[in-house]
């Protein structure tokens, strides 16, 4: 299985639980999609094995946030999972984790 695909995402920052919804495909090493929570924002990075990174925002400028996601891919038997850290702004990461539906 590879990373392409949709994932609900669901990241554990401090105000709570912030959930949205990634579309991701890989061009060899290189990812590119989608990331909509408040609005639809790109999202593009890097993919090395299982290991990833991916950027992209939320909102509009300019207040938009910026993220970034670092992480690796599991691949479970029918499925597959993100998880790792998730920065907004320079911030301290936060954990998530992305459930492929």
């Amino acid at each position: 299985m590879a990373i392409d695909g949709t994932y609900i995402i669901e990241i554990q920052a401090p105000q709570g639980k912030v959930f949205g919804v990634l579309k991701l495909v890989a061009i060899g090493n290189g990812l590119s999609g989608t990331y909509e929570a408040h609005g639809i924002n790109p999202a593009g990075g890097t993919i090395n094995g299982n290991k990833f990174t991916f950027f992209t925002g939320v909102g509009a400028p300019p207040k938009q946030i910026k993220l970034e996601f670092n992480g690796e891919m599991i691949e479970k038997e029918m499925s597959v999972e993100l998880t790792g850290g998730a920065r907004a702004n320079d911030s301290e990461p936060s954990a998530f984790k992305g459930t492929k539906v």
